[in-house]
């Protein structure tokens, strides 16, 4: 007979406190395991969310169709930002058939933007930057799409230790299906 069981008087084989106690702190182990893996896909979630968004806008960098970005825009200004506080949203096609407009993400970390037909004001579909923001430059002229960057805000300044400095993700043509 093992050191760890003994006979009950119904014969049947009762297991001693320290094996009962080792079960239970494996089981415990696994429950703080599972609910740890489970914390880290929330937490994967909300700092990976914009990535796990899916666009359903197609589109081409820029770089890819040989022009240069002030060439596309005719040296117009920017959409959006301006520096100003009015905002030239929502903007239209050259033809007047769509018309574009941002709004951030459920949760508030990135920016989209949003094409519709003009005259149903149907959605028509959705980009979601890879940064925090994103500069809308202008449409093409024919109207088959809209330039775009994604856009990252720095913080701080050059004299602040610790500020983070600004990025700009390469020139997008969002074409308008």
């Amino acid at each position: 007979m093992r050191p760890a069981q003994r006979f009950l008087a119904s014969g049947s084989i009762q297991r001693s406190n320290k094996t009962s106690k080792g079960i239970q702190n494996k089981k415990l182990l696994i429950i703080l395991f599972i609910v740890f893996l489970i914390s880290l896909g929330s937490v994967a979630v909300l700092y990976f969310g914009g990535y796990l968004l899916r666009s359903s806008i197609q589109w081409v960098v820029v770089p890819d169709i040989g022009v240069a970005r002030e060439e596309l825009c005719n040296n117009q200004r920017q959409i959006y930002p301006r520096s100003l506080h009015s905002w030239a949203l929502p903007t239209f096609s050259p033809d007047g058939m769509y018309y574009a407009d941002i709004t951030s993400d459920k949760l508030g970390y990135k920016k989209a933007l949003m094409l519709f037909k003009a005259d149903n004001n149907q959605e028509i579909g959705k980009y979601y930057s890879r940064y925090s923001s994103l500069f809308i430059y202008c449409w093409a002229e024919d109207s088959s799409g809209i330039y775009i960057s994604d856009y990252e805000p720095g913080s701080g300044s050059i004299f602040v230790i610790g500020g983070k400095s600004s990025k700009t993700g390469p020139v997008k043509k969002l074409l308008v299906p």
